[in-house]
């Protein structure tokens, strides 16, 4: 595969992007304000096809990072690189606390 034929992304549009997802008052606390809404009407049930979605606005948000990182330590950013690499020790890290290492 030839470099022209690769798709490219500007990482502060997906730094933006993951931004919406969990940033303050974003997508994420938006479906938290609409699960306790639903508790306090007592119609949370009808909202368990959203369930899924808590957890993946956090997943997708801290991927785009990651996806940014790549994308600006590829271009030569030195401190994206170290930043990647520590997210990578912190993702392992964060990973061995839900599940055995």
């Amino acid at each position: 595969m030839s470099d022209s034929s690769q798709r490219m992304a500007n990482p502060s549009d997906l730094e933006h992007l993951a931004k919406l997802f969990d940033g303050r008052g974003n997508l994420g606390d938006k479906l938290d304000e609409a699960f306790s809404r639903a508790s306090r009407l007592g119609v949370r049930d009808k909202l368990a096809a959203l369930k899924p979605m808590r957890s993946w606005t956090g997943e997708t948000a801290t991927d785009l990072r990651r996806r940014a990182a790549i994308l600006r330590a590829e271009k030569g950013d030195p401190k994206a690189a170290a930043m990647r690499d520590s997210n990578r020790r912190n993702s392992r890290a964060s990973s061995c606390l839900r599940t055995p290492c």
